[in-house]
């Protein structure tokens, strides 16, 4: 179908201060408009063990899709934590190969 659900979740290890360790969650949703272009939005969050903060940022954007290895995309995220950005903008070229 035209809408697709995407989920992660990972752990990173700080070698040189094991208190700085977070889990990561990642949630997104893509929403294919037409065959060229597609709406995201996405949850990306990271929970500290002991000192690393916890962060949450909520994006939306789009990605165009420029032939079928090569996509265009740019978004806009709002920091929904005290420590979290308050707001990012991203754009990105993604090239299959």
């Amino acid at each position: 179908g035209p809408v697709t659900l995407f989920g992660n979740l990972g752990y990173t290890f700080v070698t040189r201060d094991s208190d700085l360790n977070f889990w990561t969650f990642n949630a997104a949703l893509e929403y294919r408009a037409t065959k060229a272009w597609s709406l995201v939005s996405e949850v990306v969050s990271a929970v500290g063990e002991a000192a690393a903060p916890d962060t949450a940022v909520l994006r939306i954007g789009s990605v165009y899709a420029l032939t079928e290895r090569i996509k265009l995309d740019g978004a806009v995220g709002f920091g929904m934590t005290k420590e979290s950005p308050d707001v990012i903008v991203t754009v990105g070229v993604t090239v299959a190969f």
